[in-house]
């Protein structure tokens, strides 16, 4: 059986340099390497932009090279959404703990309807949504057990070391 850094070097999603493209044989987009350096600068200079600490830098190949800060279960990406080529940020919270390669999204500003020009307030703007969808949900929740007989919810936020399921709703 191969080791996965074996696996990792004899794949086609490694990039290869060939001229002014850097680009791997999967990918097939024709990916530059001038693309790459400046996903790798924007990367850079967006973990400086952001407030808080524990940004790390990313550079991913996907039919073109982008690139993302992440912290703890935070995820802001910069794109290009605009005609003028200027950046936008959107911002994701993933739970990293179920998969760890990136996890899965549990709350997004992604798209290009809901980035913005400074990646802090995309943050700010997502933290903010999510809290407001979560609160409405929950208020829907106790409503509906009241109506049902069963007394009002009150949440409990999960603590370091429980599990989630055994925290999250207990019946007054």
């Amino acid at each position: 059986m191969k080791k996965l850094n074996e696996m990792v070097e004899n794949d086609n999603w490694t990039p290869v340099l060939k001229g002014k493209t850097y680009c791997s044989p999967a990918c097939g987009h024709g990916c530059t390497k001038s693309a790459y350096d400046q996903a790798v600068r924007d990367a850079n200079a967006l973990v400086k932009k952001l407030r808080g600490e524990g940004w790390k830098p990313e550079v991913w190949e996907n039919s073109g090279w982008h690139f993302k800060a992440m912290s703890g279960p935070v995820q802001v990406y910069g794109d290009r959404y605009t005609r003028d080529g200027s950046l936008r940020f959107s911002c994701l919270i993933a739970d990293n703990a179920r998969e760890p390669s990136g996890g899965s999204c549990i709350w997004t500003t992604k798209s290009p309807a809901r980035a913005y020009a400074d990646p802090n307030q995309a943050v700010m703007n997502m933290f903010r949504d999510a809290v407001l969808a979560t609160s409405e949900i929950l208020d829907a929740v106790h409503k509906a057990a009241r109506a049902a007989g069963m007394g009002g919810l009150v949440y409990c936020p999960p603590v370091e070391g429980m599990r989630k399921t055994d925290s999250l709703l207990f019946l007054t």
